[in-house]
């Protein structure tokens, strides 16, 4: 990396649809969290496999670009189990 390191970093672009913009602060921050809402409204989707970038800044104004994958797979479905007198009621938790 070109990021000097005597600095913090001070800021974590993330371009999540490959399209060059880096449309994800995630601030002071490494870790960027998103809901599957926000994901998809970007393009991305559960089975799919996309591009995705890092840019680094650090608090002189230097900064660097890692580049990686994301694979997003579908969550497997929750189901509760209640037994209730012999009978089973079985509850699947609706998907956002």
């Amino acid at each position: 990396m070109d990021l000097n390191d005597n600095n913090e970093i001070a800021s974590y672009l993330w371009d999540l649809d490959d399209d060059g913009a880096y449309e994800t602060d995630a601030g002071g921050q490494a870790l960027c969290v998103l809901s599957y809402a926000e994901l998809t409204s970007l393009g991305l989707g559960a089975g799919g496999t996309y591009d995705i970038s890092l840019k680094l800044t650090d608090t002189t104004g230097l900064f660097d670009t890692a580049y990686s994958q994301l694979t997003i797979t579908p969550e497997p479905a929750t189901l509760a189990l209640l037994l209730l007198g012999g009978l089973a009621l079985l509850h699947r938790r609706p998907e956002d």
